[in-house]
């Protein structure tokens, strides 16, 4: 995806440097739309930017006073910064620099609304300052490599680096084989960090020493105390989100929606306000599944243009080769439903609205627990045996969760791994051809939602209230995909959720009262038989089954034998099939450069 990339302190002669970071560039130059700021070089710092051509297309670095800028990403509360801080300012650039500027530190930073991450350099002083916004979803990956500090939008850039050895953290394949993501800031790679969210990471070139300053934490949010009128509260967060759509809508090119069969992405659809072009739609799944027929019914009563795009055995593997290099190996290929409709997504709109964070509003993550087991663990200390049963791993696998302890809310936690870590990777994927924006990260929102109590949002009450009294006409009758009932259906609904595998035949005869023809067990694709079906099998067994596969070296072959077999034998182990192999490309990518398209193949 387009991104920053640089290096700070590396003795090497211009000429060198400048080699060092055109090839960095051309790692996440995927196409012809992504275009290069040039590279810039003085003593110290070498950096470069690559730009998507949607929003800040202004060349990159802004100066100011001796400080150079770059910047990934946008602000949304612009008026409001140049308001506060008394500055005059035209770009988001010069917000940054210019609030920089006027307090000499970092906490200004709390303030800002945005989805960013910036790279500051002080030429005078000889610092660079690495920064991520509040939430974290503008990845900022960083390593201190022989005294030289390097920096990059994706993790793949340190390959570029001259001595530079790729070493694989055995923690990490432990929590993307067992989990399904790697957690926090970890990465693939040893001595290579992900830039924890609200952070500002300065570098002293001439010392040579790192210092972290968190400049924002969810305890910054103020628990709500005041008295808890359901329907005032649901009415409130309906209108924060609506104003959080309504600002995402502003400056140039034409917005469009990526809509599934979920509540979430049909809330922004609902949401959407009148853009003065044709909103367009685009759904993607196997032909008639509860997804396309689901999206299609939304789409119908806002009227927009709806696309649909189809996914079978002879197209859905073929481009997830590719997905996995574009996500640094960080997104499980079983997840990549949207790679196969991006390049039209890319033809109909230039923003996305996306619909990931929900989590700021429910309990979505925890929702599989009773209610009695969910009420003792409401706003108390956040504990380690209740997350392990949630992700169903040993304790020790989620390694040192102190940060979150005192917190009181399991959704900060999901926030910043499940949300930022597995979710956020769909948004990185397709930014590759669209420029992603979304409204459940709005900072008015935020700090509502996750400031009410969390009893008030079990099994998603509250959200299914804000739902039903913002938007009806798109919640009461048509149903959630993720049970096939309406959520007016509260009462069945929640029995429905606990219960949803032992009940599936009986949700799917229910489904067909709604018109549904479609088993409710394939939301958006039958991966089990897509992956038995050729060309897929082959591969599988092609890269899994080979004596010199790479995976060996970190898992127990025995458990990928007894997942295919298992497969075979009508069990889904689908998803788990899919990590092992995503995990054996990244590998092939990373050391052999093999199978980085399905031409490689």
């Amino acid at each position: 995806m387009p991104g920053l990339i640089g290096f700070a302190g590396l003795e090497y002669n211009s000429e060198a440097r400048n080699s060092i970071i055109s090839k960095m560039m051309d790692q996440i130059t995927y196409n012809d739309r992504h275009t290069s700021n040039g590279v810039f070089l003085d003593e110290k710092v070498s950096c470069g930017r690559i730009c998507g051509n949607v929003i800040n297309e202004e060349v990159q670095p802004f100066l100011h006073n001796g400080l150079y800028i770059w910047l990934d990403g946008e602000l949304y509360n612009q008026e409001q910064i140049i308001s506060k801080e008394k500055i005059e300012a035209d770009t988001d650039m010069e917000i940054l620099i210019k609030c920089y500027c006027n307090n000499s530190n970092f906490n200004f930073l709390q303030d800002i609304d945005g989805i960013y991450s910036a790279v500051i350099y002080d030429s005078i002083n000889k610092k660079v300052h690495l920064i991520t916004d509040r939430y974290g979803y503008r990845y900022l990956f960083w390593s201190v490599q022989n005294g030289c500090l390097v920096w990059g939008s994706e993790l793949k850039i340190m390959l570029e680096m001259p001595f530079f050895k790729p070493q694989i953290d055995e923690q990490a394949v432990k929590e993307f084989i067992h989990i399904g993501f790697i957690l926090r800031n970890r990465t693939w790679f040893k001595g290579v960090e992900l830039l924890p969210t609200g952070t500002v990471l300065s570098w002293d070139i001439r010392e040579k020493k790192k210092d972290v300053f968190r400049y924002w934490w969810w305890d910054k949010i103020t628990p709500y105390t005041g008295k808890e009128n359901e329907n005032e509260l649901s009415e409130e967060a309906g209108r924060l989100f609506i104003n959080a759509v309504k600002k995402r809508c502003k400056g140039p090119g034409k917005v469009g929606i990526p809509l599934s069969g979920g509540l979430d992405s049909r809330f922004v659809l609902a949401a959407m306000p009148d853009c003065g072009y044709p909103l367009e739609t685009i759904t993607f799944g196997q032909r008639d599944s509860v997804d396309i027929l689901l999206a299609r019914k939304a789409a119908k009563i806002k009227g927009v243009k709806h696309h649909e795009y189809y996914i079978d055995s002879e197209n859905w593997l073929q481009n997830r080769l590719e997905g996995i290099w574009r996500t640094d190996g960080l997104k499980n290929m079983y997840h990549m439903h949207l790679i196969d409709a991006q390049s039209a997504m890319q033809g109909l709109f230039d923003i996305a609205l996306n619909g990931i964070g929900s989590a700021t509003i429910s309990d979505a993550y925890i929702s599989e627990f009773n209610l009695g087991e969910k009420r003792k663990e409401f706003d108390k200390p956040i504990k380690k045996n209740f997350l392990a049963r949630c992700y169903h791993v040993d304790e020790d696998l989620l390694g040192d969760i102190s940060e979150f302890e005192n917190l009181n809310k399991y959704n900060y936690f999901f926030l910043e791994n499940e949300s930022r870590r597995f979710s956020n990777e769909g948004i990185r994927l397709s930014s590759t051809f669209v420029h992603n924006r979304m409204p459940f990260f709005d900072n008015d929102f935020v700090e509502f939602v996750l400031a009410l109590p969390e009893a008030m949002k079990y099994n998603w009450s509250f959200y299914f209230k804000v739902l039903l009294k913002t938007y009806p006409d798109y919640f009461d009758r048509i149903a959630w995909s993720h049970t096939g009932m309406p959520i007016s259906c509260s009462g069945f609904l929640a029995f429905s959720i606990q219960m949803q595998k032992k009940v599936k035949r009986k949700l799917n005869q229910t489904m067909c009262r709604f018109g549904y023809k479609h088993p409710l067990g394939i939301g958006i694709c039958n991966y089990p038989e897509l992956i038995k079906q050729e060309p897929a099998g082959r591969f599988y067994q092609k890269l899994l089954f080979n004596p010199s596969a790479l995976y060996k070296h970190y898992i127990d072959e025995e458990m990928v034998v007894n997942d295919w077999n298992q497969l075979m034998n009508r069990t889904d182990r689908s998803d788990m099939l899919c990590r092992y192999l995503t995990f054996e490309i990244w590998l092939q990518q990373v050391f052999n450069n093999q199978y980085k398209k399905w031409e490689d193949a």
